[in-house]
């Protein structure tokens, strides 16, 4: 073999090792581009849920002493005991304005949320 026909392979392997190596970037690369898309779509989900929790927290933010009434929704405790002391005093059923359910004059705590305004 003369100098030629080795300078030509040796031309040929060093073609086959950059072709291969262009190949395993173009597939990191790849790689990359995907997970900054997966990161990117996390935080786009986790911003819109951060909204979600600040628009309660918004809500409740002036809720000085927060209550669980029978339908499982928070109130200010003193609102829904003025609510169903007036049924109480017209006689009349005390009914959730979110299920429209009867409401029980059963009232619980709601310290996890009372924890959270505070």
């Amino acid at each position: 073999m003369n100098d030629n026909s080795r300078s030509v392979a040796s031309l040929a392997r060093c073609l086959r090792d950059m072709t291969a190596t262009l190949e395993r970037t173009r597939i990191a690369y790849n790689q990359a581009l995907q997970a900054r898309d997966d990161k990117r779509n996390q935080l786009v989900k986790s911003e819109a849920r951060l909204m979600e929790v600040r628009k309660v927290v918004g809500r409740y933010a002036g809720v000085k002493d927060p209550v669980v009434a029978s339908d499982g929704f928070t109130y200010e405790r003193q609102v829904i005991e003025d609510y169903l002391k007036e049924c109480q005093t017209n006689e009349t059923d005390a009914y959730s304005q979110q299920t429209r359910e009867v409401l029980s004059p059963t009232l619980h705590s709601n310290s996890s949320l009372k924890k959270l305004v505070e």
